[in-house]
């Protein structure tokens, strides 16, 4: 994760922040990064990035955290997949990347199908891009939600940031609070409209690309949908498994990195395990003898989440161990009113200190990046209705 900022002002008003308040701006996203920044500004627009060190790696961030090139200037928190296939659709519409770390390959998408580009995006990712000879700016993110982004029109002021406590960090953006959503966050409709807890600032939604022009409004529009199921086009249950396994393991390859330690928060359902075979065929295809980590969490044997013996026996059919995590070392609260002042919004996920403990236990076998199975029940219980309504 990589945290982003763009200020960008009309040519007929409003004043570009300094340095320093870009700086200030970047500090309250901290979280995010802080070992590595830079800030471009120039022609009423400022745009900046923060990155922690390890992220810097090509398969992640990379170590280009703005880019310009020819009048387009490009932040992005992003992880790339399918790159190849990717290069491939840029040739045939004659661009070539300038590299191949995100800001430069999200820069050469936008040079090739302008702000329709992130339909042509697989990954994690939030961007942002400003054409400083159009005076046109485009920040999309991607169908999941993964990489946050937010933003807020102050008058002829655009300001967009990672976060909401980035976007409130803006000398004339507006702390007055919005009721309505908090309201709506404590009746547990945290995921509905695009508001936010301040009433200044708004979400860009997840599959969702955020364009605007000098001197006019914020236009939104949905660059990604669920695609259409139950087409009719059914085929032999043998000749789908083949091509969901295939797909499962390029998958995986696609998000193991190339160098370094990975892991899979293994449960002993159907998701997670498949995504962990997936992940280590993917490394056995391409010759490569590292194995991917197990980190699991145990629970007693009288609990309905103990499934230790399953666990176990998938990382035997491996050969790996398992890092074991005991659910009764995992607080129900851990610090709530230190947790809560430093919280972008008033929402706190009910698994967040699980997933506090696991992403430990990751870092404990020096892994940075994590497989899990979110989502697979319902891919592997053939529940597209509930999929679909998970994807809304």
């Amino acid at each position: 994760m990589s945290a982003i900022l763009g200020v960008f002002c009309d040519a007929d008003g409003g004043r570009v922040p300094s340095e320093t308040i870009g700086r200030r701006m970047l500090e309250a996203m901290r979280a995010r990064g802080d070992e590595r920044t830079a800030i471009w500004t120039r022609d009423g627009a400022l745009v900046a990035a923060a990155r922690h060190g390890w992220e810097c790696d090509v398969d992640l961030g990379g170590e280009a955290l703005v880019v310009e090139d020819d009048g387009v200037v490009v932040a992005t928190d992003a992880a790339l997949y399918y790159r190849d296939d990717l290069r491939r659709a840029l040739g045939r519409r004659g661009v070539t990347p300038l590299g191949d770390t995100p800001a430069q390959l999200v820069l050469a998408a936008y040079r090739a199908w302008g702000d329709d580009c992130a339909d042509r995006l697989e990954g994690d990712f939030a961007f942002l891009v400003w054409n400083r000879k159009t005076r046109r700016v485009c920040a999309g993110r991607d169908l999941s939600g993964k990489r946050p982004l937010c933003y807020a029109q102050l008058g002829g002021t655009l300001v967009i940031a990672s976060t909401v406590n980035g976007v409130l960090a803006h000398p004339e953006c507006p702390a007055e609070l919005n009721l309505a959503a908090i309201a709506a966050t404590a009746a547990g409709m945290f995921a509905v409209g695009h508001e936010t807890a301040y009433r200044a600032i708004q979400v860009v939604p997840a599959g969702w690309t955020l364009g605007r022009r000098d001197g006019a409004r914020v236009e939104l529009f949905r660059h990604w949908a669920p695609p259409a199921v139950n087409d009719g086009q059914a085929v032999p249950f043998e000749e789908g498994a083949a091509e969901l396994r295939e797909l499962l393991v390029r998958a995986a390859a696609e998000r193991i990195p190339a160098r370094g330690a990975a892991a899979v928060w293994l449960s002993g359902g159907w998701d997670s395990p498949a995504v962990f075979g997936a992940g280590q065929q993917a490394l056995v295809e391409r010759g490569d003898t590292r194995r991917l980590h197990a980190v699991s969490m145990s629970y007693p044997p009288d609990d309905p989440g103990h499934e230790d013996e399953l666990i176990q026996l998938v990382a035997d059919r491996w050969g790996v161990d398992v890092r074991w995590l005991r659910i009764g070392d995992v607080p129900f609260f851990d610090r709530p009113q230190e947790r809560a002042a430093r919280r972008d919004e008033p929402f706190a996920h009910a698994f967040e200190m699980w997933h506090r403990t696991l992403a430990r236990g990751a870092r404990s076998v020096d892994a940075r990046v994590v497989l899990d199975g979110m989502g697979g029940d319902q891919l592997f219980q053939v529940s597209d209705v509930y999929l679909a309504d998970l994807l809304r």
